[in-house]
């Protein structure tokens, strides 16, 4: 099944709380890391270059799902305000 991207961060732990965050409530979630990419082609330190992805079926419902925690708590797993990219599914 094909992943999409949902959310995007700088640095790899809040990344990973996310996904663990995902996966707790039964989504399958993995990130994927552009940083070495990203590096190599722009010779400069990466942006945004950790993705969370999820199966592109499941996009809308976890997105949805974000944004409740994101208004209910501040953020995922206590990391702070969650930077809420607006990704679409290709």
């Amino acid at each position: 099944m094909k992943a999409v991207p949902v959310a995007t961060f700088n640095e790899t732990g809040p990344a990973q709380q996310l996904r663990d965050r995902l996966e707790r409530a039964g989504i399958w979630t993995r990130v994927h890391d552009e940083s070495k990419l990203e590096r190599f082609w722009f010779m400069s330190e990466p942006l945004a270059a950790f993705h969370v992805e999820v199966n592109q079926p499941d996009f809308l419902n976890v997105r949805r799902l974000i944004q409740e925690w994101h208004e209910s708590d501040g953020g995922a797993s206590g990391s702070g305000p969650l930077p809420l990219v607006p990704l679409f599914a290709r």
